[in-house]
């Protein structure tokens, strides 16, 4: 049975260790949005190194060739992969990341605020929905000024990746409700029923992340200090 009204202080003598758990959590959260701010710079300056590097030596392999040899050794061996696979992969792969460590963490915080006070677990339509409304649930707080709108975009953009290997076709039911979100969002595109995402739009998210998370934690932290 929910008990969440019979509760007049909310957390009660656990309020000071939820706040300084609260507090570590943050602290937690910081470090590993700046650790994957560098992955990312550091994979994206050696993929660029990379791609140059071979392109170089590509070249000079192509001059030594007879000029009648040239356009078949460019189509069979231009190091194309560097600039297509690897960095449309790793692209993918770095939001995946992003969202599924951002999911996880919600939900580690979200379960440790109803632990606190003693309280079940909510349902909800989607993930995000029951991250929203648990969160709320447990701080007795609105959070609707907080952008979690973008955020369910971003999982399902996550879910199309992971689930359907970013193919935006019939198996990939995400991608319907997302059409919008992606004309009018650069960085991120649909080209022959591929989603395909670039370096801006992985920056961009993460600090939609870091932005959302600086709003909600405030609000959390307050809801907390105030019961």
């Amino acid at each position: 049975m929910d008990n969440t009204e019979d509760i007049d202080d909310m957390f009660g003598d656990n309020r000071s260790g939820c706040l300084e758990h609260f507090d570590i959590q943050c602290s937690f959260f910081n470090d590993a949005i700046e650790e994957l701010r560098f992955y990312f710079k550091t994979v994206e300056d050696f993929m660029a190194e990379q791609a140059k590097k071979s392109g170089t030596e590509f070249t000079e392999k192509l001059n030594r060739l007879p000029k009648n040899k040239r356009d078949e050794f460019f189509e069979w061996n231009y190091p194309h992969y560097w600039e297509t696979f690897f960095q449309e992969m790793w692209k993918e792969t770095f939001i995946l990341s992003l969202t599924s460590y951002f999911e996880s963490y919600l939900t580690r915080i979200y379960g440790d605020l109803l632990s606190y006070k003693g309280i079940g677990e909510k349902k909800g339509k989607s993930t995000i929905d029951c991250i929203q409304k648990n969160i709320e649930k447990a701080i007795q707080a609105d959070t609707s000024s907080c952008d979690w709108n973008t955020i369910e975009k971003l999982y399902k953009i996550r879910n199309v990746i992971a689930h359907n290997l970013g193919r935006c076709d019939d198996k990939g039911k995400d991608i319907y409700c997302l059409q919008d979100f992606i004309e009018e969002t650069d960085g991120i595109t649909i080209d022959e029923k591929q989603l395909l995402i670039e370096t801006s739009f992985c920056w961009r998210s993460l600090k939609t992340i870091q932005d959302f998370w600086f709003k909600l934690s405030n609000i959390i932290r307050e809801a907390i200090t105030a019961s």
